[in-house]
């Protein structure tokens, strides 16, 4: 697709499905033990719509089901566990 990794302007595709379900869960803001802190872990099912906030270039993407969100994402997952890639529109004020 030659997105370029960190560089939103350069990704065709922001909103996708999930083809499988997927386990996320929330950065709570702080580190313990040389780990971030998570919590409300939580199953995503198949057919939820997502959005691609992080291109990697391992491969990679980070997605997040808060589609408000332009930034942060709960799990990163490979660009074929996502179908029916949806352009993304920003809504005009």
């Amino acid at each position: 697709m030659n997105w370029v990794p960190h560089h939103p302007k350069t990704w065709k595709f922001r909103l996708a499905k999930l083809k499988k379900d997927v386990e996320m869960e929330d950065y709570a803001g702080h580190w313990d033990n040389n780990a971030p802190v998570m919590i409300n872990q939580r199953i995503i099912k198949q057919g939820t719509i997502v959005k691609i906030t992080m291109v990697s270039r391992l491969g990679d993407v980070g997605i997040t089901d808060k589609l408000e969100n332009d930034k942060g994402y709960q799990v990163r997952i490979l660009l074929e566990d996502l179908e029916e890639i949806i352009k993304w529109r920003k809504k005009k004020n």
